[in-house]
């Protein structure tokens, strides 16, 4: 009979045949049945594989060396495939679990049910039941391909949930373009210097707006902080605005926010502690700080803005009137 350690052994390499079929991933919870239902197709020859979806477009790929994922935007991120592994439907049958990983206790040994030998899409198959960690009531059930060594289905029947080929065959070598993605892609380190270039470009754009909107000089407040705007928080066609100012030394930081005149309450801008409101003619005007908003501190941040045909009141309630 074969002991756990055999079939240990077998899964921690990549199937021994080149090998193809569908994937069918149901989820479940609380034990009411299946809620959601992805279908994959796969093709794999060692550490190649190549992923795709119901309608045939493509997923993932690997070259058994670099990984090329497709992200929610329909674009291909590229990177060794020590970082970027498959992460889709049917993960759960397709990853190779490190041998450190197969150390914890996340399902990673069998139950006291034997291991027994049954059939599975006509195929010769161990079937293994894995105890599931303190944190987690019911166990797993495994079902693995003696040929290829191949995790054929993944599920949990006190749940209805499974991950299972529903197709399954030996396939024959593939060349490695099968396995490689040609189109654009970047990598994840240049997308992140790419979106934090959009964000800091973002910002400039958004602080020179309120600086020629709003406050063309630095407000200088006589807390002795001299304040600028450095983020548009929101921007409107009805010409409603929230931005955030703050001093160079991190000492006062405050939002200010103006809307057309309304009779509607007003929350505090910012989602801050303490807020002073006003309106001129043509405006409701707020600021708002987790810090303390005096009258001078008010005043001083309104002969900084724009007048803009507005006058702006010498005294100013702490709450909506």
């Amino acid at each position: 009979m074969v002991t756990w350690n055999q079939i240990l052994y077998r899964l921690l390499d990549p199937p021994t045949a080149p090998i193809r079929g569908t994937i069918v991933s149901r989820t479940a919870t609380d034990g009411r049945g299946p809620i959601d239902e992805q279908r994959v197709a796969v093709w794999r020859d060692g550490h190649r594989m190549r992923v795709e979806d119901a309608d045939g477009e493509i997923r993932y790929l690997s070259d058994g060396i670099t990984g090329w994922s497709r992200d929610r935007r329909l674009q291909f991120l590229s990177d060794p495939i020590t970082h970027l592994g498959y992460r889709g439907p049917g993960a759960e049958i397709l990853t190779i679990r490190s041998p450190m990983d197969r150390k914890r206790d996340d399902f990673t040994r069998p139950t006291d049910s034997p291991i027994t030998i049954g059939e599975y899409l006509g195929r010769e198959c161990w079937n293994v039941e894995l105890a599931p960690p303190p944190h987690k009531p019911a166990p797993m059930q495994m079902v693995v391909d003696t040929e290829t060594g191949a995790t054929l289905q993944w599920r949990n029947d006190a749940y209805g949930a499974s991950v299972s080929f529903t197709e399954f065959a030996v396939d024959t070598h593939r060349d490695v373009t099968f396995f490689v993605w040609d189109g654009p892609c970047e990598s994840s380190g240049d997308r992140s210097a790419r979106l934090r270039e959009e964000f800091e470009a973002k910002r400039r754009h958004d602080a020179e707006w309120a600086r020629r909107n709003l406050a063309p000089e630095p407000i200088t407040l006589h807390l002795t902080a001299t304040v600028r705007p450095d983020r548009l928080r929101t921007s409107h066609d009805d010409e409603s605005i929230e931005a955030q100012f703050s001093a160079e030394n991190g000492a006062f930081h405050f939002t200010l926010a103006r809307r057309t005149r309304s009779i509607e309450a007003w929350t505090h801008p910012g989602g801050t502690t303490n807020a002073r409101f006003w309106a001129t003619d043509r405006f409701d005007w707020a600021v708002g700080s987790h810090q303390e908003l005096t009258d001078q501190i008010i005043s001083d941040i309104q002969s900084g803005l724009l007048a803009d045909g507005d006058v702006h009141p010498a005294k100013f309630p702490t709450s909506r009137q």
